[in-house]
């Protein structure tokens, strides 16, 4: 995995810059791409050929690769969007501002990360690997409606730099509030989802278990109750580092 962890960077880089590119269809069948490398070798290594933990790791950083080269290579290369990568000079005082307006991003991140090996460490204690394994059930569920709104803030990025740059006040006002009803009714809408879907979508994790299933979709219906605020949390960090 840490072989992987430069094109992982550059895959998250560049789903940005295709979208600031104007290039928001390549962008996801580039992720789409990505996400197919992964699970097309995740059979093949897991169930296949038996790597076990091993053949995820490798099939994870496949799909990384797919992910981070592809628009590496179509910026390289003369294209028809806005942007193109080219020499440049070392520019420390953008590099310090750009670490400095993604510093809460980090401590998000990082305090996640730490919070989950907590959650890990303690679920071991208590309910043992079907602890663990309830969670990371939830935590990948958790992932599909999370993505809606980090797709919505993504895309929202170079609309919101654009009015800032432009001081465009009245049309950040009017993103703002327009984003902030927007949040509220997909939270509402996705917790009711989660709630009345819970059974299947839990399913498809943990079937093989009656205990972990039960233990999943306890915690899952419990847990859900976060959609109705996350939407918030997501999109404001983005619209206050724009």
């Amino acid at each position: 995995m840490f072989i992987g962890q430069t094109v992982f960077i550059l895959q998250n880089v560049f789903q940005s810059l295709l979208i600031t590119a104007e290039k928001p269809v390549l962008s996801l069948k580039i992720s789409v791409a990505a996400g197919l490398t992964n699970v097309i070798f995740d059979f093949l290594f897991i169930i296949v050929f038996h790597w076990g933990l091993s053949g995820e790791a490798v099939a994870t950083v496949m799909g990384q690769f797919v992910g981070g080269i592809l628009p590496l290579i179509y910026f390289l290369r003369s294209n028809t969007s806005l942007l193109w990568l080219t020499k440049t000079a070392f520019y420390g005082k953008t590099l310090l501002q750009t670490c400095i307006n993604g510093s809460s991003e980090m401590v998000t991140n990082l305090s996640a990360s730490i919070v989950r090996i907590l959650f890990n460490v303690q679920l071991m204690r208590t309910a043992g690997e079907n602890g663990v394994a309830a969670c990371g059930s939830i935590m990948y569920v958790n992932f599909v409606f999370m993505g809606g709104f980090v797709g919505y803030s993504l895309g929202g990025a170079p609309i919101i730099s654009y009015h800032f740059g432009a001081e465009n006040h009245a049309e950040l006002k009017n993103l703002f509030r327009k984003s902030i009803a927007l949040m509220c009714g997909a939270g509402i809408i996705l917790t009711m989802i989660a709630e009345l879907l819970a059974e299947p979508r839990i399913m498809i994790f943990a079937s093989y278990d009656v205990e972990l299933f039960n233990t999943t979709r306890h915690g899952f219906v419990i847990y859900s109750l976060v959609f109705l605020l996350m939407g918030f949390n997501v999109w404001a960090s983005a619209f206050l580092q724009r």
